[in-house]
């Protein structure tokens, strides 16, 4: 993970089916970010952890609300400064989340909608 002032370029996508995001995973690494592929809580945790940590979790419309709180939730335990970014219109209710609204992930603008968001303090 890096520090407050570093670059934010390690993400941990939060989907159900993979097809969904792919062009959005291949889009981000593209741009230079790593990002891991997770799809519940232990997978999450995991990748987390091997990692030590992620700049963001971004969460992919797919992905069942009660899911993506609980795998925020648990992140956020570890790192309260993890982003979070949500795609679609309803969030998950935390604190500092940040949404995508109106675009797919497969979307050609996602990545750069997700990097924005990422930036925007």
């Amino acid at each position: 993970m890096h520090d407050a002032t570093g670059p934010r370029g390690e993400v941990l996508l939060l989907l159900r089916s993979a097809v969904v995001v792919a062009p959005l995973a291949v889009a981000l690494r593209r741009r230079g970010l790593l990002v891991d592929e997770v799809s519940d809580l232990f997978a999450a945790r995991a990748a987390f952890m091997a990692r030590g940590g992620h700049d963001a979790l971004v969460v992919a419309p797919d992905v069942p609300v009660a899911i993506a709180r609980e795998v925020a939730a648990a992140l956020r335990a570890v790192d309260p400064r993890v982003e979070i970014v949500v795609f679609g219109e309803h969030g998950l209710g935390m604190v500092g989340e940040r949404r995508v609204r109106g675009l797919h992930p497969a979307a050609p603008v996602a990545c750069g909608a997700v990097v924005k968001a990422l930036a925007d303090p």
